[in-house]
Parts: structure tokens; sequence; C-alpha cells
């Protein structure tokens, strides 16, 4: 992934959404968790395509492995339309249960 870290630097939000996209597809892994946590605390959120892949990403973090998705919700301190727009896409999978969608909807900022 180092040969793409540069991507995180731009000052392009389709370049550093690109990133993220990439990461989604390619490194959601319990073994990958603290890479994607180092690399969104990276990003210079506000624009708007970059937090909406940022938000996607926290998604599926929290769709493929739930107890590393809260974890990151912890961690980092997401603008809150990043924030809240992951728990909402997270919700709105098929793939988490009822009890877990109910739990998201009490951390929403």
């Amino acid at each position: 992934m180092s040969d793409f870290d540069y991507l995180l630097r731009e000052n392009n939000q389709y370049a550093v959404r690109f990133y993220i996209i990439f990461m989604m597809n390619n490194c959601i892994t319990a073994e990958r968790i603290n890479i994607i946590e180092d690399k969104l605390k990276q990003i210079n959120y506000g624009d708007y395509y970059v937090d909406m892949g940022a938000a996607w990403l926290l998604a599926e973090v929290l769709v493929k492995d739930y107890a590393s998705g809260l974890k990151l919700l912890e961690k980092i301190d997401f603008p809150k339309f990043v924030h809240n727009k992951a728990l909402q896409k997270a919700r709105e999978s098929f793939r988490i249960s009822q009890e877990q969608k109910q739990y998201l909807k009490t951390l929403k900022k």
C-alpha cells in the first residue's frame, strides 16, 4: 500500500477518494485494520467525495468486521458528516443484525 500513500497527500479529492476505495476493496481484513486506522487518521476531511468515500469504507468495515468498525469509530474523531453517514450506510445493509443496527443508531453524533 505504501506505493499509493502519496495519493493521501494530494490536494485532489478524487485521488484521495480513489485511495480510500482502494483500501475498501483490498484491505478490510483483521490483519489490516491497523493500516486502515492509520490511513484514515491521515486524511484531510472536508471535501464531499473524500468524506463519502471514508463513510463508505467505515460502513464496509462495520459490515465485514463489526468489532473493528466500532473500534475505529471510537478511536478516530471523524467529522460529524463522515461519522453519521457511515452509521447510516451500515444500518442500511442487510449484512448486519437488527441488534447491531439498533446499537449503531445510538452512536449518532
